[in-house]
């Protein structure tokens, strides 16, 4: 179960890496002078990248494509929250988070002809892709 600022986003959580901070640096040339300096700052925001597979026992293609674009593209992007998921029966949690949208994987959506997406064995339509995130406060 993934969620963030309080929904729920039907989906599986796959293999991901934890990115570093970025490090707000600031690098500037003097005239006459070899090299450059560096004035480090501390540390700054990351972007999370979740691959995963989305599905929600929909019936229909059109319904799933309803939701990524609309639900998660459209109402959800650019929205500021919490994520949290589990894996490997650990919680996983990211502060302060923007999202930046679900990027569909470009095979488009399939159908799960034998219903090992959902517990009750529901066949439906479901489709890979990432959810983009940028963490502001690391």
């Amino acid at each position: 179960m993934f969620r963030f600022d309080g929904d729920t986003i039907p989906c599986i959580v796959l293999r991901h890496g934890k990115p570093a901070p970025e490090l707000q640096t600031y690098r500037t040339h003097f005239q006459g002078v070899n090299g450059i300096s560096e004035i480090i700052g501390g540390r700054g925001g990351r972007q999370l990248e979740f691959p995963v597979i989305l599905h929600k026992k929909w019936a229909r293609r059109q319904s799933m494509e309803d939701y990524v674009e609309f639900d998660l593209n459209l109402r959800a992007f650019g929205e500021n929250g919490n994520i949290a998921y589990t894996a490997n029966e650990a919680t996983i949690k990211y502060d302060d988070c923007t999202f930046h949208g679900f990027f569909m994987d470009p095979n488009g959506p399939l159908f799960d002809y034998s219903g090992t997406l959902e517990e009750d064995g529901t066949r439906g339509w479901f489709c890979s892709g990432m959810l983009l995130f940028f963490q502001l406060v690391t």
